[in-house]
């Protein structure tokens, strides 16, 4: 008898567990929403639908990495590391826009010096 209470003692905390997993942010979900939210802000600039595909093959790249080293983490640490790493990533996509559209102001202000 006391086999079977530890068995029906044991069934909740596995339903429990896999209903706090279902909670669990989805760490891809969270960096494609973000992603996408600050592409349609405006937040990164100049960047077309190659830019796109690349900027997310290099934050998967970069999270699947993080997981492989670190296959123990929670789903809410990997959505922190997901936020972070997007972040980061279109903060870089971002400046690289804004120094490409200060090097196409600057060419054509010298073409203009030059050709008049």
């Amino acid at each position: 008898m006391g086999s079977a209470s530890n068995a029906k003692s044991a069934a909740p905390s596995t339903t429990t567990a896999t209903k706090a997993s279902d909670a669990a942010p989805d760490w891809r979900a969270t960096a494609a929403n973000l992603m996408e939210s600050f592409i349609q802000s405006g937040y990164v600039i100049g960047i077309n639908k190659p830019g796109i595909a690349n900027l997310e093959k290099k934050i998967m790249g970069e999270m699947e990495a993080f997981i492989r080293d670190n296959p123990k983490q929670s789903a809410e640490e990997l959505d922190k590391a997901a936020k972070r790493v997007t972040m980061r990533h279109l903060s870089m996509a971002r400046t690289d826009g804004q120094r490409e559209a200060k090097i196409k102001a600057r060419l054509q202000e010298l073409q203009q010096d030059r050709w008049g």
